[in-house]
């Protein structure tokens, strides 16, 4: 996986259960990170919950691939957010410019 500041193969020993709880403790506290898994060829984001310093998620199975990247410390929505309302700002102006522009009147 590209940007992965870490990757590994992790197995756990055959204990019956479907899925198990890790817990991973970051390089740099206090950054955000993404956790995925290669589940069927492709990469998969995992959900994870922070708890304390660890960043902890469900893993299947018993055996999967993972890697960490580094996340956006602004979600998405603010981005998206953010860039539509200067859009909006700046049609805004143009608008009202346009209507206090004045009319020439043609000279008699």
């Amino acid at each position: 996986m590209r940007n992965a500041v870490e990757s590994w193969q992790l197995t756990i020993p055959d204990d019956g259960q479907e899925s198990h709880t890790v817990r991973y403790l970051p390089l740099e506290v206090g950054k955000k990170y993404k956790v995925y898994a290669k589940q069927d060829g492709s990469w998969k984001q995992l959900s994870t919950e922070t708890i304390g310093s660890y960043l902890a998620f469900d893993l299947p199975g018993n055996t999967a691939e993972l890697a960490v990247v580094p996340g956006s410390s602004v979600p998405a929505w603010v981005i998206v957010t953010a860039a539509a309302a200067v859009v909006l700002a700046g049609g805004t102006v143009l608008i009202r410019r346009r209507k206090k522009a004045p009319v020439k009147q043609a000279e008699e």
